[in-house]
């Protein structure tokens, strides 16, 4: 009986031993199998990425060097695309409708909804039908958005404008007809539509904060503006410069809105650089010189975001609790 016993220990110790030499590489054709899955699996992404993300980059950058009206053969220009942007007056005023649509809206976004996080974060009266309200907006389509408001601006039957003309009547020719005043008018569509992506951002930051420190600022006597100043918004630093750098980087890609709204106009006085690209594109034929366009815009757009991060150099902020 002994024996038998010793015989089975020995075998299962022969066992395992032919285990222990197979392991290596039996990991080695599991990595190689699990690789293979990934690869496969991404694939699809990988192809659809090389579509409709660096094909498109690449021909842009290629096109932006050449005259062409989207049918026939393209002539090469060279740097002519370019040099006809420093004198093109649309492009100018594209340009500054950009950055004065990119400061405005990015300015009302993250202040409306850091004001909208930090009250819903102290649970206010009704706080869940807020967080709601504020945040539906955000989630229609833009272009939706952009009809809605038109039609309750119409300076013929806009609800909007019938209250507005009752304060005062020259109102009462609509605000997205005057050219003084439809670019503000645009801006604060805007910001009535996307001031709820700041507000989730920030509320997901303020959640985070150790409820030991806010306790402890109640209890030395700190006051709503008191416990916002120098404490939520110190310890949500990192979140509120990423949520301006994002706010920022969508308000220079516009388009939809500024399209559906006002087309550009009335004349130039909404024409940002996407609509502008529009035009120049597929009403006047000239894609070589939209995509110069498009080229300086992304470019910019870059240049922009890295200078931001280099002068706030956002960092990990250390919190205890």
């Amino acid at each position: 009986m002994a024996r038998n016993s010793s015989v089975v220990l020995n075998g299962r110790a022969a066992q395992a031993g032919k285990t222990l030499l197979v392991r290596p590489a039996a990991r080695r054709r599991l990595k190689q199998r699990d690789e293979s899955t990934a690869l496969w699996l991404t694939a699809p992404a990988l192809v659809l990425a090389l579509a409709f993300i660096v094909y498109p980059v690449i021909e842009t950058i290629r096109l932006s060097f050449f005259e062409w009206p989207g049918l026939g053969p393209a002539t090469f220009v060279g740097l002519d695309n370019f040099v006809g942007l420093a004198s093109d007056s649309d492009f100018a005023t594209a340009v500054e409708n950009n950055f004065l649509f990119a400061v405005v809206v990015t300015v009302g976004t993250v202040g409306l909804g850091t004001a909208f996080a930090l009250a819903i974060d102290r649970r206010v009266a009704f706080w869940r039908v807020y967080r709601f309200v504020f945040f539906l907006p955000y989630i229609l389509p833009m272009t939706i958005v952009a009809i809605m408001w038109a039609n309750a601006l119409d300076p013929n039957y806009g609800w909007l404008t019938g209250i507005v003309s009752l304060i005062n009547p020259e109102w009462g020719v609509g605000a997205l007809a005057n050219p003084d005043t439809a670019m503000y008018v645009v801006c604060l569509v805007a910001i009535w539509q996307f001031a709820g992506f700041p507000m989730v951002m920030m509320l997901g930051s303020l959640s985070s904060i150790p409820r030991d420190i806010v306790e402890a600022a109640r209890l030395d006597g700190a006051g709503p503006v008191q416990m916002a100043w120098r404490i939520s918004l110190p310890l949500c630093k990192d979140m509120l410069t990423t949520v301006v750098l994002l706010q920022l980087i969508f308000s220079f890609k516009v388009f939809d809105l500024v399209q559906a709204l006002t087309g550009g106009g009335p004349g130039s006085s909404t024409q940002v650089l996407g609509t502008l690209i529009f035009r120049e594109a597929f009403v006047e034929a000239k894609f070589g010189y939209a995509s110069a366009i498009a080229l300086v815009a992304s470019l910019s757009i870059i240049a922009i975001s890295l200078v931001y991060l280099a002068v706030l150099k956002p960092g990990r902020i250390e919190r205890q609790g």
